[in-house]
C-alpha cells in the first residue's frame, strides 16, 4: 500500500506505487484548491472517485464496503481529520497521524518526536510495500479555511 505521515505543520508521503510485478514511483500528497492537503491509501477503485470529489469539493458517491482497504488524510488548518471506508471525517486530536501498510511504524517515531518526513523514511526501511524518496508538502497557513462540515470527536 503506502506510508503517509502527517502532523499540524505538514504532510509526508512514500513514493513507491506496486503494481502486480512492478513499482515505480508517483506523488500521494494532494493540494486541494482551498489549500489542504490530502492523501489516501487503498484500492484506486476507492481512492480516485474520494479524491476527484474532495478536489470538486463535494461528497464522495461510491462508498467501499466495510472489508475494503481504504483510509485518507486530510490536513486543514482546522487540524487533521482521518477517514475510513464510511468516508466520514474524524479529527485526530493529537494532531498527528499515520495510515497506510507502514502507518504503525511511522506513528511510533511521530510520538517519539519526529518530523512526518523521519517518520516515513523509517517506515520504508521495514515496510516492503512503501519505498523512497519521501514527498513533503507543507501546510499553508495563509490559506482559505474549508467551507466541508466535520465532526470533532
Amino acid at each position: 500500500m503506502t506510508t503517509i505521515a502527517c502532523d499540524l505543520n505538514g504532510m509526508a508521503a512514500d513514493s513507491k506505487c506496486v503494481f502486480g510485478d512492478i513499482n515505480f514511483q508517483i506523488g500521494k500528497i494532494f493540494r486541494l484548491p482551498d489549500g489542504s492537503l490530502l492523501a489516501t491509501a487503498g484500492t484506486a477503485a476507492f481512492t480516485a472517485p474520494f479524491e476527484q470529489a474532495m478536489k470538486e469539493g463535494r461528497a464522495p458517491e461510491l462508498k467501499p464496503d466495510t472489508d475494503s482497504d481504504f483510509c485518507a488524510i486530510h490536513l486543514t488548518r482546522e487540524g487533521v481529520f482521518a477517514y475510513d471506508c464510511s468516508y466520514h471525517p474524524d479529527r485526530v486530536l493529537t494532531g498527528k497521524c499515520a495510515i497506510g501498510t507502514g502507518a504503525q511504524v511511522a506513528m511510533s517515531w511521530l510520538l517519539n518526536g519526529a518530523t512526518p518526513q523521519q517518520a516515513v523514511e523509517r517506515a520504508c526501511e521495514v515496510d516492503n510495500n512503501s519505498g523512497l524518496p519521501v514527498q513533503y508538502e507543507p501546510l499553508k497557513t495563509n490559506a482559505n479555511p474549508t467551507n466541508t462540515r466535520r465532526r470533532a470527536n
